[in-house]
């Protein structure tokens, strides 16, 4: 069964989130951007991380809205882990 997640792609995980407007998104991108410690992106509470593993991301940027398409479990753990990623595409609208 194919299952889907979306949210706001970041070097290999995506922050599990609704697609925000483009006023929050805006003010999202540029906070998140002064954070420089991984440590504190990964752990901040504003954010629900869930690592999309090794998948052809070579047409995702940082920061795009994505839908991960996997088959697999999830990783109970945090960030929680998606096994069997088939596919992410960016969402436009």
């Amino acid at each position: 069964m194919l299952v889907v997640k979306a949210g706001y792609y970041w070097s290999g995980m995506i922050d599990e989130r609704e697609r925000l407007t483009i006023e929050e998104e805006a003010a999202y991108l540029g906070d998140y951007l002064t954070i420089t410690d991984v440590n504190q992106r990964v752990f901040d509470t504003r954010y629900n991380w869930v690592e999309v593993g090794a998948v052809s991301a070579q047409h995702v940027k940082n920061g795009d809205y994505v839908r991960v398409y996997f088959t697999g479990p999830i990783l109970e753990r945090y960030p929680a882990k998606l096994h069997g990623v088939v596919r992410m595409d960016v969402v436009t609208e």
